[in-house]
């Protein structure tokens, strides 16, 4: 396998075309428009700009991820694997590529993001496993919204209760799925954010390459 890495609109394309299937295979309920995140990368300063992770099998892509790495974190935005990629576990390798990325740009921190081990247990064990014994299981307040005005607050508040409506209907039609504040980022369905993160400031070996068959090898 090889891994390509990149900043470039091309390859973002194909990503949300390999994304796309896997929210479909897992039934996922979308919080955000990955579309818009390829926007914001199109208007980023180059410092600022996401990394876009590819892995090939074959020459043919099978996983990939989007990080942004800023200050002394990088943040797991999105991870994709095709439906033919399932068996390659090109993801495994994918984590501990970008994780050496990070440790070379002194980054002390991988935020792996929300996990939800009732609604989405594999992506539980995915993450818990990639961290190993240098992972810490955290809670966040979730979001909040201040107004100016009753009225204006009325006015959010049943837009609040249309968005959660919308989205119960959307369940209902693609039950079962997995609710939108499970573990894809940036929900803000729950009053609190559960996410993994592990750290990278830890003595891991740069030349190692994780075992195909699991994570044992990412461990200290």
């Amino acid at each position: 396998m090889e891994i390509v890495e990149t900043q470039d609109d091309g390859p973002f394309h194909g990503f949300i075309a390999m994304y796309r299937e896997m929210v479909g295979r897992k039934r996922f309920l979308e919080p955000n428009n990955i579309e818009d995140f390829r926007l914001i990368q199109q208007r980023l300063p180059e410092k600022f700009k996401m990394k876009l992770m590819i892995c090939k099998s074959k020459g043919v892509e099978c996983a990939g991820l989007i990080c942004s790495a800023i200050g002394n974190t990088g943040v797991y935005l999105f991870g994709a694997t095709s439906n033919a990629g399932l068996k390659s576990r090109g993801s495994y390798l994918l984590h501990w590529t970008l994780i050496n990325w990070l440790k070379k740009k002194g980054l002390a921190i991988y935020d792996l993001n929300g996990i939800n081990p009732v609604t989405n247990p594999g992506t539980f064990k995915f993450k818990t496993d990639l961290c190993g014994n240098n992972g810490a299981d955290l809670h966040f307040m979730g979001r909040f919204d201040a107004s100016a005005s009753a009225g204006s607050d009325r006015f959010v508040a049943a837009a609040d209760a249309l968005r959660r409506t919308y989205r119960t209907m959307r369940e209902k039609r693609k039950s079962p799925a997995v609710r939108p504040d499970s573990d894809v980022p940036n929900s803000s369905a729950a009053l609190v954010s559960r996410r993994t993160e592990v750290s990278v400031a830890a003595d891991l070996p740069a030349t190692e390459r994780p075992d195909p068959s699991g994570m044992a090898s990412l461990r200290n």
